[in-house]
């Protein structure tokens, strides 16, 4: 009996095997630009120079001249393009709505997938300025984040006391 797939795993229809991998790659780097990006769009898009220092300084100057360069090898691709631009805007006004944020990444999906050479720059940018490989913001309200905990207790909240 004919199977009703090809058996990408034994080397046969490597071109759609590549095909499907540089998508995933595609989709994880536009969700990493997202988690970048997010908490410091509203300084870098819309935001006053004095306002954007003061924001800088909160999160460290190192961090958020980080995100202006990746912003800067981004907003080019933005050009021409309407629903990125407004997604964009979108994100920028309202960093927390998730809906906000999926709408940007999607629009990142598509410049990406249309544009190996700017992939491969950010991916660049991404590889070297990533310590560990993992990005985690806390953005918000009584946020909180952490890299890797083995062996502790962590505790949040108000008025804990621990023994």
């Amino acid at each position: 009996m004919d199977a009703p797939y090809e058996d990408v795993g034994q080397g046969q229809n490597t071109s759609s095997s590549r095909m499907i991998t540089a998508m995933i790659e595609v989709f994880a780097l536009a969700s990493t630009l997202v988690g970048w990006l997010a908490p410091t769009l509203p300084y870098i898009v819309s935001s006053t120079e004095e306002a954007a220092k003061a924001f800088g300084t909160k999160i460290g100057e190192a961090a958020f001249e980080k995100a202006k360069t990746l912003y800067g090898l981004i907003r080019p691709a933005f050009e021409g393009r309407s629903s990125a631009l407004e997604a964009m805007i979108d994100a920028s006004r309202a960093p927390q709505d998730k809906l906000a944020l999926a709408a940007l990444e999607q629009q990142l999906r598509k410049i990406l997938a249309d544009d190996p050479g700017l992939a491969s720059r950010v991916q660049s940018f991404v590889d070297a300025n990533s310590a560990s490989g993992n990005i985690i913001v806390a953005y918000g309200e009584r946020s909180s984040a952490t890299g890797t905990v083995s062996n502790s207790v962590v505790i949040t909240g108000d008025n804990n006391k621990v023994s």
